[in-house]
């Protein structure tokens, strides 16, 4: 458990829970502005079309966070295949350089459209990323804003080298985080060999400092690996009233449930909360189906 302590004012005159707060703001304003709008036709028509298209390998992972009491922000993990990437060696082949055109489309219950985003990554690699990004793959870890509720979401990618194409559609749902006294976010994952598959688009909001490295798609993992899990917990029980908070591990993390003691600041309504990072080891027993992933010591 990360215990923050009370935050003081920067030189600029803002806590930095404050800048925390106009950073998610400003990334919700990007998300709309840039919209789905602007996608190319090809990369459109398949984002409509009600079948996924498998030009491009990708597996995708999106996990809400609060951000307004409108909007959530949403951490998206994607990580692809470059093996059919056509990239151009440049400058004498110091450089290989190839674009990728990233769009994300979202659905209501009622097939209204969301603010989407859109992103063109010029990717331009040294030999050994370049050579690293043939053997792996490459990943990008966006964010985007969108509302409570249920939502259909369609994930698009256009290579423009080879010209390849593909798409991911899948079901989230979206919650409320000011509905009930306490809430939990979802959870971020990540492992040690995660930093072994360059990352092209960086969360700007969860850092190092919160999560040792980016936040992976992938759900298996080697033996002998350690992940590192990132999840917040959301504190609306009015302000001014003392209470606890416990937070239990499932029973395989072999960890007693822990308490933690709570006196908010009534100034300081509205923050994010409480933040929880674990770690986990990989042992024998888990990579043959069983349940051996036993605890390290909590970050922080």
């Amino acid at each position: 458990m990360c215990r923050r302590a009370r935050a003081t004012a920067d030189p600029r005159g803002k806590t930095p829970e404050e800048r925390d707060r106009d950073e998610r703001a400003k990334l919700a304003r990007d998300a709309k502005n840039g919209a789905a709008d602007n996608t190319s036709p090809e990369l459109k028509a398949l984002l409509n079309s009600p079948m996924q298209q498998a030009g491009v390998m990708m597996a995708v992972q999106a996990v809400p966070f609060r951000n307004t009491a409108k909007e959530t922000s949403v951490a998206v993990s994607i990580e692809m295949d470059a093996t059919r990437f056509r990239f151009e060696p440049r400058t004498n082949g110091t450089v290989f350089a190839d674009k990728v055109e990233l769009s994300y489309f979202p659905l209501d219950e009622q097939g209204k459209g969301q603010h989407g985003m859109r992103n063109e990554i010029e990717l331009t690699l040294r030999p050994d990323t370049y050579q690293r990004v043939r053997q792996v793959g490459l990943r990008l870890n966006p964010r985007i804003a969108l509302a409570p509720g249920a939502i259909n979401c369609a994930s698009g990618v256009r290579e423009l080298g080879a010209g390849l194409l593909g798409t991911v559609f899948y079901d989230l749902v979206v919650p409320d985080f000011a509905k009930d006294p306490v809430a939990m976010s979802g959870v971020l994952l990540t492992a040690g060999t995660s930093q072994l598959v360059p990352t092209v688009v960086a969360d700007k909001l969860i850092g190092d400092q919160l999560l040792p490295g980016p936040a992976t798609s992938r759900r298996t993992f080697a033996q002998g690996d350690t992940l590192a899990l990132y999840a917040e917990i959301y504190d609306n029980i009015p302000a001014k009233q003392i209470h606890t908070i416990e937070i239990a591990n499932p029973p395989a993390w072999r960890r007693r449930p822990r308490s933690l003691h709570v006196s908010r600041d009534p100034r300081r309504r509205g923050a994010s909360g409480h933040r929880q990072i674990e770690h986990l080891r990989i042992r024998e027993a888990d990579s043959a189906g069983g349940r051996g992933a036993g605890p390290l010591p909590a970050a922080g």
